[in-house]
């Protein structure tokens, strides 16, 4: 008998043995048992001064599909909120379960809020314990609710008979056409705390109600819109990338998908394009002691036509070149926004210091215990070329000028 089959009776045997024993493989549960969690919310919880440094969390679960228009009338809201605080996370999750119906199961949680607050105080302590448990998941989004706790928005979708999930599912759509926020994973913040040399940089949202269409159009209609970027410093956050020029931080990485733009043609009218891709690069100036002294981008972007307000021809070689530098310049101006905040707050929220170690490893081998202070001396500039690429159906518009 070969050693792997001998293995594999004796595992057998043990099993028909086992009696009256705890059981040797764990038992099989049904899915109804559990209550299945897709939204967690984390915060620093609020009270005295004995529950200081308390952590509050907040669980957002599905209830089971109606199986008709009754039932689903009588269930009211399709999600159930749960809120509990405790010196730990874990303490909180474990007292949530105790007074739980089903157990409550973290292995399909697709979304972290995390309050502005305990952003402040410092979030790996607030997430420490979803990235260490055995059920979770590294593939998970992270947010920072701006302006608010996390229980406080996610309240707020539920009274409101908002759809949270869906709500944060629109966010990936949002980072598709308009490029004005990014999808950050657990493993990439764990990735970016890691980093000291620069800051952490994550998405913030905020919500917002807007008048219904319900009976008597006072139903609000529940919505989360982009709040620029949360730019964290040894873990606590320190300050925002606001949502006016939050675009130029994807330039700035990399990260842009699609955006629209819009520029004023030779006529006084608004031309719209969409970026349809970009490639920045980055050049860096060293001394003769390796220290980089200046920092160049340069953007690299292609944009097509979507609309035009003129009935003239504006694609002339000379108007084509004044609408990419009426681009470039939107795109710039925004990239140098995201550059002058990061220098203010002293920190490199761009990545700059990895681009340079991946160009200059041996160079950056010198520099990187001293990144943090040669940064903010820098001198960056930022240039931008446009390539306008095409005008979809329409070569003049529909009532062209004869």
């Amino acid at each position: 008998m070969s050693r792997a089959a001998a293995a594999l009776s004796a595992l057998l045997a043990s099993a028909l043995c086992a009696g009256c024993a705890r059981d040797i493989f764990p038992r099989m549960s049904d899915i109804e048992q559990f209550e299945i969690i897709r939204v967690v919310g984390v915060d620093a919880a609020d009270g005295d001064a004995t529950t200081a440094g308390h952590v509050e969390v907040t669980l957002l679960a599905g209830k089971p599909e109606p199986e008709s228009d009754a039932e689903q009338e009588a269930a009211g809201m399709a999600y159930t909120l749960a809120s509990e605080s405790a010196p730990t996370a874990f303490e909180a999750i474990s007292l949530l379960n105790a007074r739980a119906d089903r157990r409550q199961h973290l292995g399909y949680i697709d979304y972290y809020i995390v309050g502005e607050q305990a952003a402040r105080d410092g979030i790996a302590k607030y997430t420490d314990f979803f990235i260490r448990d055995h059920e979770t998941r590294f593939s998970s989004r992270v947010y920072i609710a701006r302006d608010t706790t996390a229980r406080e928005l996610m309240a707020l979708s539920c009274s409101s008979n908002g759809n949270l999930e869906d709500a944060l599912d629109s966010m990936e759509e949002t980072v598709n056409v308009m490029s004005n926020t990014s999808l950050v994973r657990v493993i990439d913040m764990m990735n970016m705390l890691d980093d000291r040399s620069a800051a952490a940089v994550l998405p913030a949202l905020r919500c917002r109600l807007a008048d219904g269409d319900g009976e008597g159009g006072d139903d609000p209609e529940f919505s989360l819109a982009p709040a620029g970027y949360a730019v964290l410093d040894g873990g606590g956050l320190t300050g925002f990338i606001e949502p006016e020029y939050a675009r130029g931080y994807n330039f700035l990485t990399n990260r842009v998908r699609a955006c629209p733009v819009s520029v004023e043609d030779d006529y006084g009218e608004r031309a719209g394009f969409e970026i349809v891709s970009e490639n920045t690069r980055v050049s860096a100036r060293f001394d003769e002691d390796g220290v980089p002294r200046e920092v160049v981008y340069s953007a690299r972007v292609y944009a097509n036509i979507a609309e035009q307000h003129s009935d003239a021809d504006i694609f002339t070689p000379s108007a084509r070149r004044r609408l990419s530098a009426g681009i470039s310049e939107v795109i710039r101006s925004e990239m140098r926004r995201v550059i002058a905040r990061s220098l203010t707050l002293g920190l490199d929220c761009t990545q700059l210091g990895e681009r340079l170690r991946a160009a200059h490893p041996v160079k950056w081998r010198n520099i990187e215990k001293n990144w943090r202070e040669i940064y903010p001396a820098l001198r960056i500039s930022v240039t931008v070329e446009t390539e306008i690429m095409r005008v979809y159906s329409l070569r003049e518009p529909s009532a062209a000028a004869a």
